[in-house]
C-alpha cells in the first residue's frame, strides 16, 4: 500500500492529496451506504409484487431506472464538488497558495477533476453490479452496455471540465466565494434541468437504439439524423464517432479556458485566439445538420434561423468574455513599443486588435462576425438560389452590414464602461446592453410601430439591426439608408469617447517613460 501512494503521489500529487482528504473512512462508509440504500429501495420498489419471482420485465426495470439514475448523479454530484471546492479554495486563500506550485497547471486541475468527485464516482461504482447483472439477464448485450458506460464517462469529463472552468470564475468573483453554496447549486440545478436531460435525450434518441438490443431498453424513434450527409441514427458507428468526438473537442477546448483562468485569474474568459476556433467550430457543427437529403426548404430556412439565434446569444456573450479590464488596457499600452504610445489607437499596431488579449476587444469581434457571414450568408444565398424563396439578396447583404455595426457598437460600448473608473463595470456594461437591445424594442412594440409608417419601420429596423429586409422582394429602400447612416454615427460617437479615455491612461503611461 505504501508503494502504491508513492506511485501515486509522483502520478500527481494534487490527485493524491483530493484522496486522502476525502476518502475517509465515515465519508466512504457514507457514499456507499448511502448507493446500497437507494439499490435496495429500488429492488424492492420493483420485485415487491413479484414475491420471490424476478421476471425479464422487472430486470428491465432495474436496468432502466439505473440507466437514468447514473449519469444524473454522476453529473451533478460531481459537478457540485468540483464548483464547491474550487470556490471553498479561494475563500479561504489556499487556490492562490496552489497558484505558487511548481508543479504545472494542467496537473493541478487533473487532480482536482479526478479526486474532488471520488466520492460521487464510489456512490456510482457501486450500482454499477447491479446495472449490468440487470441489463444482462434482461436481455441487453454486453456491446450495448459497453457503449453506454463509454459514452457516460465522456460525459463525466466534460461536466467536470465545465466544473472546473465555474469553480474557477466563481473563486476569482469576490461576491460569490462569500456565499460559496450559490455557484455550486446554480450549476447542480444547470446540470439537473438542462446538461443531463440533453445528454440523455441525445443519446436515448440516436445513438443507443442503433446498437444491438438497443430497442429492448429504448424506444427506437422513427425519423432520420445526418451531419453532412452522413447518418447519425442507425449507425452506431458514426454515431459513437460524433458523439464521442463532439465530447472530446468540447471537453479539450473547455480544458483549454480552465487552465488559462488557473493561471492568470484576471484575464478574459477568453482568448481571442480560442474565441475564433469556438465560433468557427459552433457554425460548422451547427451548419452540418442542414447538409442532408431528409430537409425540405422550410426545415432548412428555419434551420438557418437557428443558427442565427445561437449566433447572437453567442455573440452577446463574446462581448463580455473577450473585454478586457481597465487594469489590462494599462498594461497593453506599457508594453507597446514607445512610437506607438502617443498616438492613442490611431497609431496602434492594428494585429494588436486581433491577436493580443489585452488589447480592446473591438477587432475580436469584427474578426467573429467575419467568420458567421462567411458560412451564413453563402448559406443563405445557395437557399435563395435554390428554392426561389421570396428573399431579397440585396437586402440580406444590407441587413448584414447593418448587424456587423451593431456588433461592433455593442462591443464599443462595453469596452468604454471597462475603460472608465467603475466600481463594478460587469454590471454597468450588462444593464446597458440590455436596456439598449431590449427596451427600443419593448417601446416600439408597446406604441405599436410596427403596424404604422413602413418608412419609420425601415429606419428602426436598420438603427436596431434587426435583420428585416431580407424578406422585401424590392430592393432597398432608400429611406432605410437612414437607419444605417445613424448606425455608423451612433458607433463614430462610442468610438470617439473610448478614443478619449484611451488617450487618458496613455498619458500616465507616457509620463512613467519619462
Amino acid at each position: 500500500m505504501s508503494s502504491l501512494v508513492s506511485q501515486l503521489g509522483n502520478f500527481n500529487p494534487q490527485f493524491l492529496r483530493e484522496c486522502r482528504g476525502r476518502l475517509r473512512p465515515r465519508s466512504a462508509a457514507a457514499a456507499l451506504g448511502l448507493s446500497v440504500l437507494f439499490q435496495f429501495l429500488l429492488w424492492t420498489s420493483v420485485t415487491g409484487s413479484a414475491g420471490d419471482e424476478v421476471t425479464v420485465d422487472d430486470w428491465l426495470d432495474i436496468c432502466q431506472s439505473l440507466t437514468w439514475v447514473i449519469p444524473y448523479a454522476l453529473f451533478t454530484l460531481g459537478g457540485y464538488y468540483i464548483v464547491d471546492d474550487l470556490t471553498q479554495e479561494a475563500k479561504s486563500g489556499t487556490l492562490n497558495f496552489i497558484r505558487l506550485s511548481p508543479r504545472p497547471a494542467r496537473e493541478i486541475l487533473l487532480g482536482k477533476l479526478l479526486g474532488v468527485p471520488i466520492l460521487p464516482a464510489l456512490l456510482v461504482a457501486a450500482m454499477i453490479p447491479l446495472h449490468v447483472v440487470s441489463g444482462l439477464l434482461g436481455g441487453l448485450s454486453s456491446l450495448l452496455l459497453g457503449s453506454y458506460y463509454l459514452i457516460v464517462i465522456a460525459g463525466a469529463i466534460t461536466v467536470f471540465t465545465l466544473a472546473l472552468l465555474v469553480g474557477l470564475g466563481s473563486g476569482n468573483s469576490s461576491a460569490l466565494a462569500k456565499q460559496r453554496a450559490v455557484s455550486a447549486i446554480a450549476f447542480s440545478g444547470l446540470v439537473v434541468f438542462g446538461i443531463a436531460p440533453l445528454f440523455m435525450s441525445w443519446n436515448t434518441f440516436c445513438i443507443w437504439p442503433s446498437v444491438p438490443t438497443g430497442e429492448v431498453l429504448f424506444r427506437d424513434f422513427d425519423f432520420v439524423l445526418e451531419w453532412m450527409y452522413l447518418p447519425i441514427t442507425g449507425n452506431p458507428l458514426f454515431g459513437h464517432i460524433f458523439t464521442l468526438g463532439t465530447l472530446a473537442i468540447a471537453a479539450a477546448l473547455i480544458w483549454r479556458i480552465a487552465v488559462r483562468k488557473f493561471r492568470i485569474p484576471e484575464a478574459t474568459l477568453l482568448s481571442k485566439r480560442l474565441s475564433y476556433v469556438i465560433v468557427a467550430y459552433l457554425n460548422i457543427l451547427a451548419w452540418g445538420f442542414l447538409q442532408t437529403r431528409e430537409m425540405d426548404s422550410y426545415d432548412r430556412l428555419g434551420g438557418l434561423a437557428g443558427i442565427y439565434a445561437m449566433d447572437v446569444a453567442l455573440g452577446f456573450a463574446l462581448i463580455f468574455a473577450l473585454v478586457p479590464s481597465r487594469q489590462m488596457l494599462l498594461n497593453w499600452l506599457s508594453y507597446r513599443p514607445s512610437g506607438q504610445k502617443s498616438g492613442g489607437t490611431q497609431q496602434a499596431n492594428w494585429l494588436d486588435w486581433i491577436w493580443v488579449d489585452v488589447s480592446p476587444s473591438m477587432g475580436a469581434i469584427a474578426i467573429n462576425f467575419i467568420i458567421v457571414a462567411a458560412l451564413l450568408v453563402p448559406s443563405l444565398l445557395l437557399f435563395i438560389i435554390g428554392s426561389g424563396e421570396s428573399i431579397s439578396i440585396p437586402g440580406l447583404i444590407f441587413s448584414t452590414v447593418s448587424l456587423g455595426l451593431s456588433a461592433l457598437t455593442y462591443a464599443a460600448i462595453v469596452q468604454l464602461i471597462f475603460s472608465m473608473r467603475l466600481r463594478a463595470p460587469m454590471a454597468w456594461a450588462v444593464g446597458t446592453v440590455a436596456v439598449l437591445a431590449i427596451v427600443p424594442v419593448l417601446v416600439l412594440t408597446f406604441l405599436n410601430v410596427w403596424n404604422g409608417d413602413s418608412k419609420v419601420i425601415d429606419v428602426l429596423v436598420t438603427f436596431l439591426g434587426v435583420p428585416a429586409l431580407i424578406w422585401t422582394e424590392s430592393e432597398i429602400p432608400s429611406i432605410a439608408i437612414v437607419g444605417l447612416v445613424g448606425q455608423i454615427c451612433f458607433l463614430g460617437f462610442v468610438w470617439t469617447r473610448f478614443n478619449q479615455n484611451l488617450k487618458k491612461l496613455v498619458r500616465p503611461v507616457a509620463q512613467d517613460t519619462l
